[in-house]
């Protein structure tokens, strides 16, 4: 048989977009026809399995027919004894299994921090079920390791929306025979600590999802071997707003990524070494953070063609990251995509060099139309391509606004440059006096006397009425200086040439 698919139908409770259905035990008698038919998918989703019996849901006589099996959105648990045998022997019967999910369902948006999470599948192979029980219940209490034994064929594995009991999380995992293994999900899978990770065979593994595990439990971490090879990461509410704060290195555990999602993680910054390791990174999705710049980081990615920043709080593109881009669009054989879908730009005088590269520039955009939306100066809301198209009547006056701060700017150095000169030239006299007097303080000081006079003035007969009536009054009365007159100031009698020498 092809496929037999089992996707909720077991109704239970349901009103509108709220679904339960009811709780079910899986016996060996409620599946007894299945595990007799050869059937290459099998799929189980959200029927509401809590839990099986011996020989039931992981018991087939015909396991080497699989190609695919799903068990996902149930709560049934695999950690007893029983389960986890049938679950080590099904493993090595399935031998053409190529795809196997097991999730849970829980909330992605759960705390990361709550408790522990794991999926014990053997903890060292013994022959007898009991005692491997016992000794797994032995070891919840200290470090253990366990070893995963992988299918031949298996290329595609899930194990998410995971919370176990605390303890159950091993210090080592070893991946036994992954040779085929190209895709590990881990998304959701709770834990207190990340543990060491091991393989056997050759490593092929390309995508890993390690969305909803704390970024912060691995990023310490001097390498994980297992991903030192893989192509694609996925990395979505990881913690990494708290594990970039402190390092930059968390990315250099994987070297040889091309495609990096690290989306829904409330990051409003990246440092500018965080990705100088990932050169070969070509897609990045940093989109539904909280960005209000596109951070320099990504202009360390010579090899970038596809950055996502939808629902981030970008408001612009500086003129620094336009040119940046531009080059890598020429740069690169394919054109280099942005997706900028879900932010609310500003339409303003200071934006409109941004508006104009919009429409101008070769690189693609997801919004075919370029119809972003957009926030003018009055509060209005509307788009980028009406504000293109209607550009020359909402800009108009930002020009003037320029040549206003041009003229401003004149008016100010003018005044600057004219005001000194002005003081000096009507002030001249008064600043010589001032220097005057200074000079005639260092003089007298120098030569122990101190004179009585600051001018001796002598004039022709014809000049003495000017004198008397308009000079003296001025040097005297305006200027405060002290002027020696011989008619006026030499007393007759005396030699004239020692009372000039003494005044």
């Amino acid at each position: 048989m092809e496929e037999i698919n089992f996707n909720e139908v077991n109704p239970g409770y349901c009103d509108g977009e709220v679904r339960s259905p009811n709780a079910v035990i899986i016996t060996a008698d409620m599946i007894k026809y299945l595990q007799n038919v050869c059937v290459r998918k099998l799929f189980m989703i959200k029927v509401g399995i809590v839990d099986f019996k011996p020989k039931s849901l992981l018991f087939y006589q015909y396991p080497e027919c699989f190609e695919e099996i799903v068990f996902s959105g149930n709560r049934l648990s695999i950690m007893n004894g029983f389960k986890i045998m049938e679950l080590i022997t099904l493993s090595k019967k399935v031998s053409n299994l190529s795809r196997f999910q097991l999730s849970g369902i829980l909330e992605s948006n759960t705390s990361l921090h709550e408790s522990t999470a794991s999926l014990g599948i053997r903890s060292e192979f013994i022959e007898e079920g009991s005692t491997r029980y016992s000794n797994l219940n032995k070891r919840r209490k200290d470090k253990f390791q366990i070893t995963v034994p992988f299918p031949q064929n298996l290329k595609s594995l899930m194990l998410s929306n995971f919370v176990g009991v605390e303890g159950t999380v091993p210090q080592t995992i070893t991946f036994d025979n992954i040779s085929s293994l190209v895709s590990l999900d881990l998304s959701y899978f709770r834990m207190n600590h990340f543990p060491d990770v091991l393989f056997t065979g050759t490593n092929k593994l390309k995508y890993v999802d390690l969305s909803g595990i704390d970024s912060t439990l691995y990023a310490g971490k001097e390498n994980i071997p297992l991903f030192q090879k893989i192509k694609e990461i996925t990395l979505k509410q990881a913690n990494l707003r708290t594990t970039l704060k402190s390092s930059s290195r968390i990315f250099s555990l994987v070297p040889t990524i091309t495609k990096l999602d690290i989306s829904n993680n409330f990051l409003r910054f990246v440092p500018n070494d965080a990705f100088k390791s990932n050169q070969h990174l070509c897609n990045l999705n940093i989109g539904y953070n909280l960005f209000s710049e596109i951070p320099i980081a990504v202009m360390t990615l010579s090899k970038l063609s596809h950055l996502t920043l939808e629902r981030n709080t970008l408001q612009t593109i500086n003129s620094t990251l336009r040119d940046w881009f531009d080059m890598q669009n020429e740069r690169m054989k394919t054109k280099l995509t942005l997706n900028l879908i879900g932010n609310v730009f500003k339409c303003t005088c200071e934006n409109s060099d941004f508006i104009l590269w919009l429409f101008r520039t070769k690189i693609i955009f997801d919004n075919k139309n370029i119809t972003f939306k957009c926030l003018l100066v009055n509060g209005t809301l509307t788009n980028t391509r009406r504000v293109y198209e209607e550009f020359h009547q909402l800009f108009r006056d930002c020009k003037s606004e320029i040549w206003l701060r041009v003229g401003v700017c004149l008016l100010v150095g003018f005044i600057a440059f004219t005001l000194p000169i002005a003081i000096i030239v009507n002030f001249r006299w008064r600043i010589a006096y001032c220097i005057y007097r200074t000079f005639k303080k260092v003089v007298e000081k120098n030569m122990k006397s101190k004179f009585r006079y600051d001018i001796y003035l002598s004039c022709a007969d014809d000049s003495l009425g000017w004198v008397k009536n308009t000079l003296i009054p001025k040097l005297e009365n305006s200027w405060e200086m002290s002027v020696c007159i011989e008619d006026r100031d030499i007393l007759a009698g005396n030699i004239r040439g020692m009372q000039l020498h003494s005044q």
